[in-house]
């Protein structure tokens, strides 16, 4: 037997022996359990469908306050960032808009040369919508800023932004994310 031969044999024996060992592994869950899902699966899964992958970029990543979920697509000039905001000691619906506060938005802005806040909305199932007025370097984008009570230990924040001049881009996008809450007619 060649050794070429003999290795290939070796290689497929072993290869064998660790699906074989992983199938008794999996065996010895109750039947039913599903295995837990990341939660960057979770994250990504949020939006993931309304951006097309031949457009849009994406990466995620997981940290011990929130996992984040980013979607970049330069040939249109979009951005959308998104945070699973984890509250491990929990917090209730009623404290997420004080939570989004002026500071918040200074913090979460800090990186655009001017930031303006033009509307705000709240709507039934929980979820608010504030559009901004950004300036990055000299360009001028409107931004539109989600937040979402998910449950007690999560709060879903997202933003999507686009130059100024592509509002029905932003509408287009923004209606695949919240269909029913994807923009203000004004302050309410």
């Amino acid at each position: 037997m060649s050794r070429l031969r003999r290795l290939v044999l070796i290689t497929v024996a072993g290869l064998l022996a660790v699906v074989a060992g992983g199938a008794v592994i999996a065996q010895t869950g109750t039947p039913g359990d599903t295995p837990p899902q990341r939660e960057i699966y979770t994250a990504l899964g949020i939006a993931d469908a309304a951006f097309e992958p031949e457009m849009w970029l994406a990466r995620a990543t997981e940290q011990e306050d929130r996992t984040t979920a980013e979607w970049r697509s330069d040939s249109i000039s979009g951005l959308a960032f998104l945070e699973y905001l984890h509250f491990d000691p929990g917090i209730a619906p009623e404290a997420t808009d004080a939570f989004f506060s002026h500071d918040w938005f200074d913090v979460v802005f800090s990186s655009y040369a001017s930031w303006e806040k033009r509307a705000s909305c709240n709507f039934e199932n929980l979820i608010t919508l504030r559009e901004f007025a950004v300036v990055s370097g000299n360009a001028a984008y409107t931004l539109r800023y989600w937040t979402q009570y998910i449950n007690e230990t999560r709060v879903l924040a997202l933003f999507l932004t686009f130059p100024q001049t592509e509002t029905a881009l932003l509408d287009t996008y923004a209606e695949r994310l919240f269909p029913e809450s994807f923009r203000c007619e004004g302050d309410s």
